[in-house]
């Protein structure tokens, strides 16, 4: 069975992939997503000029029915497939907050605060020197 933490965590998994899944894996991702946390589609059908809302409306629609941790379990196996298939950038996860691990660069996110602290990673700059990778 899947913990609101480890859905949770692939939520936050998601969003580092190394290159964006298509379209229909998005959409996946994101019927899933809704139907886990919210349930089944509470509001109507966007207009017809809305493509982009349609599309996600229309991916959500096919999830009716669908139990909360039925939603859960497929978001998060979908997630490993996704990890597996795109990769990943490095993702440390710290509680409430992140490093997200760019070269030259390593992101500080904290969902407490709106600032992102840049850290850059060069050589000295967060290691010591007998501690390089």
């Amino acid at each position: 069975m899947i913990t609101e933490e480890s859905f949770q965590k692939a939520a936050e998994e998601a969003k580092v992939l190394k290159k964006s899944p298509d379209n229909t894996e998005l959409g996946e991702l994101y019927a899933l997503y809704k139907q886990a946390t919210v349930g089944d589609v509470n509001v109507d059908r966007p207009g017809m000029l809305d493509f982009k809302g349609r599309a996600k409306w229309d991916a959500w629609n096919t999830k009716k029915g669908v139990s909360k941790e039925e939603a859960m379990t497929a978001y998060v196996d979908l997630v490993e497939k996704l990890k597996e298939k795109y990769g990943t950038q490095m993702l440390l996860l710290l509680g409430s907050a992140c490093l997200i691990w760019w070269f030259p660069v390593i992101l500080f996110v904290s969902r407490e605060t709106v600032s992102l602290n840049l850290f850059y990673n060069l050589p000295g700059n967060l290691f010591p020197a007998e501690n390089q990778f």
